[in-house]
């Protein structure tokens, strides 16, 4: 039973999702991408999703979504980056990689679990697939072998944490 508070809810009520369509080989056999990141709502307000939008499609083995800002950032090995849509077609037209160098590795097994921390910082888990993370912002490098990490999006502020997760850090 998962809890209300893991989910990627928006502030308007949207619910955020990714599918791996591409898993395991790509969606031609040779790694081609695939991934679809997509917003569900609840137009009518009967409690069911009824409307869904693709936000951004051909993502590679996307692993994880977060409403941020006026967009999501989304985990994509070796990238972590913010994805907008500034024209209000519901779709993703801008993309920006704010994180780069997480190991691709076995899909099942990339960085993932995106959670706000009490303190300001957005954990991820690394999933088991290490790294060298660089911050495209200010151009630190850190090493993800045998941590997690948290991160600050908007400043490109990083830190690993001790131990590493598969999937996700939680905290009740």
């Amino acid at each position: 039973n998962v809890s209300d508070q893991f989910l990627p809810f928006s502030e308007d009520g949207k619910l955020w999702v990714v599918e791996m369509r591409d898993y395991p080989l790509g969606l031609d056999g040779k790694g081609k991408p695939g991934g679809v990141v997509k917003v569900l709502e609840d137009a009518d307000g009967d409690g069911r999703y009824e409307k869904v939008t693709v936000f951004l499609e051909s993502i590679p083995f996307p692993s994880s979504v977060m409403p941020w800002k006026k967009g999501a950032l989304i985990a994509a090995a070796p990238d972590l980056f913010y994805a907008e849509d500034t024209d209000g077609d519901g779709r993703a037209n801008v993309q920006k990689v704010l994180f780069t160098g997480f190991n691709t590795g076995n899909q099942q097994h990339r960085f993932n679990g995106f959670e706000w921390g009490l303190d300001g910082w957005l954990y991820l888990a690394n999933g088991e697939s290490g790294g060298r993370v660089n911050s495209l912002a200010n151009g630190e490098v850190l090493s993800m072998s045998g941590r997690d990490l948290r991160v600050r999006p908007d400043t490109g502020e990083m830190e690993t944490v001790s131990a590493q997760t598969q999937f996700g850090r939680r905290r009740d």
